[in-house]
């Protein structure tokens, strides 16, 4: 499990962007983008793509499909766990 963690306040309106790409081979998980308020927070192992733990939100990209979670893989805006979905888009490949 890699992380990148900014551990300041943001108090701002900001934008991120970035590319990901997965695939060509039969790993799992995913990754998580996420938001937290506690500053201290640190996720013990990849466990729930290191984002199930502590209360918060988080974009979810999953390539594999876990007990509880859909099946397929999946885009998701996410609450405090992986599998609190709160919109979820079941069809990746139509985003560009």
């Amino acid at each position: 499990m890699g992380v990148l963690w900014l551990r300041q306040e943001t108090t701002t309106p900001f934008a991120v962007e970035f590319r990901y790409w997965a695939g060509g081979g039969t790993g799992a998980d995913g990754l998580t983008f996420m938001f937290y308020k506690d500053k201290n927070y640190g996720p013990g192992s990849g466990y729930g793509l290191g984002f199930n733990g502590a209360p918060g939100y988080a974009i979810e990209f999953d390539s594999y499909g876990n007990s509880g979670d859909y099946s397929g893989s999946h885009i998701a805006l996410i609450k405090d766990s992986t599998t609190n979905h709160l919109r979820e888009l079941r069809e990746p490949s139509k985003i560009t």
